[in-house]
């Protein structure tokens, strides 16, 4: 009885110990045109078992894949925010993204915003 009961205080305090809370973390295009989509690449640690995307304009995605797709409708900067959960707690990630449109000069030239766009420049923050 006694070896029983020591193997499941042991195993206890080995979920304690070792089960964590998840850290949020992701990758993604910090740069994007009008009319591309901006991708998203989870890096988050400790097993979350949920995400939450937000993308800055109203838009939310809940999904198990690890990676996420959004294409913005109007040019500026958009806070995109990541929340990931399991059952031992949830953290949250927020980064800027910035969406360009070709046709115009905010702060891009027209040949960074074309490179940006034909694929041939990849900012990946």
């Amino acid at each position: 009885m006694k070896k029983i009961t020591f193997l499941a205080l042991l195993l206890s305090l080995t979920t304690i110990i070792f089960a964590q809370a998840p850290i949020a973390g992701f990758t993604f295009n910090s740069t994007t045109c009008l009319g591309n989509s901006s991708d998203f690449f989870d890096t988050s640690s400790n097993a979350p078992t949920s995400w939450i995307w937000q993308y800055g304009d109203g838009a939310t995605d809940t999904t198990n894949a690890l990676s996420v797709s959004h294409t913005y409708s109007a040019i500026g900067s958009y806070m995109v925010t990541l929340i990931v959960i399991n059952s031992f707690g949830s953290d949250t990630m927020i980064n800027t993204v910035n969406v360009f449109d070709v046709t115009s000069s905010d702060n891009v030239s027209n040949a960074t915003c074309f490179s940006m766009c034909d694929g041939s420049i990849n900012l990946i923050r």
